[in-house]
């Protein structure tokens, strides 16, 4: 599978709304963990996010899937990176 040729609306039909990509993220001896704080935007009910549309520009450490992809920041059981060949998501 090569994610860049993935439209953006496939991406968006493929999304669980789980919001764990959603929790801050912290590097850590090169592997990425994941904290129990949620993004300011995450509305916890609905796990949506409330800037959605103009996350990029309100939350800077929002990441694209494309970028978030090949830094491993999305869970395993996201449908994100089902069928990418040794991807470990953040712990």
């Amino acid at each position: 599978m090569d994610p860049t040729r993935i439209p953006p609306e496939i991406w968006e039909a493929i999304c669980r709304r789980c919001g764990k990509c959603c929790m801050e993220k912290v590097e850590v001896g090169g592997r990425i963990e994941v904290t129990a704080t949620p993004c300011r935007f995450l509305d916890p009910t609905t796990r949506l996010c409330a800037a959605y549309s103009d996350r990029y520009r309100a939350e800077p450490g929002c990441v694209s899937t494309l970028e978030g992809l090949p830094r491993m920041i999305f869970p395993d059981d996201c449908p994100y990176t089902r069928g990418i060949p040794g991807y470990s998501g953040p712990v």
